[in-house]
């Protein structure tokens, strides 16, 4: 199937996970997160406010706030970039009906030292670290304009949204490592 045709099977079976079932997957999720923060050392956590059907990576936001960097995606126009989040206050709904940081929060400064930890939500990820998401491509345009920055992608999804193989095209960016429940 085509990635437009993939898109939309695997957000149906993402809507169609019961809701114990997808809590239940994002707590493990984030366990996981967690360790690898603890295990790593990142300067800064670049995080995202999840959609009703996302893996809720929130609970990483609550555990690392005012110990760690973090920040999030807000979207203006075709470009997005990452602002610093201290708190819940610190966010609004914004574009895509999403959770963004308000317009007082600062905008991250990258430093090619530094070691970041990019959380990248998605519809659905391969075994290759291929994604679907929603189709506007804002990951793949932040991270191919800032190639130089070390990056440590991971991708966070359902077990029943890993697949074996995604159709991806040139500008597609894959993530170096993905988490679910059962991997």
């Amino acid at each position: 199937m085509n990635k437009n045709e993939a898109r939309t099977y695997y957000k149906n079976i993402r809507k169609n996970i019961p809701e114990k079932v997808r809590d239940k997957q994002s707590k493990e999720i984030c366990k996981k997160i967690t360790d690898l923060i603890l295990c790593e050392k990142f300067d800064k956590i670049l995080l995202y406010a999840p959609l009703k059907f996302e893996v809720d990576v929130m609970p990483v936001f609550e555990c690392f706030a005012g110990k760690k960097e973090m920040y999030f995606p807000r979207v203006l126009g075709d470009t997005m970039n990452f602002y610093e989040v201290k708190d819940f206050n610190d966010l609004s709904v914004q574009s895509f009906n999403i959770n963004e940081p308000k317009d007082y929060c600062k905008s991250v400064i990258f430093n090619e030292k530094e070691k970041y930890l990019l959380l990248v939500p998605g519809i659905a990820f391969d075994k290759k670290g291929g994604r679907i998401g929603y189709g506007k491509g804002y990951y793949d345009k932040f991270l191919s304009e800032h190639e130089n920055i070390d990056f440590f992608t991971v991708g966070v999804c359902f077990d029943e949204c890993f697949c074996d193989n995604i159709e991806t095209e040139k500008h597609d960016k894959t993530v170096k490592r993905i988490l679910t429940f059962s991997s």
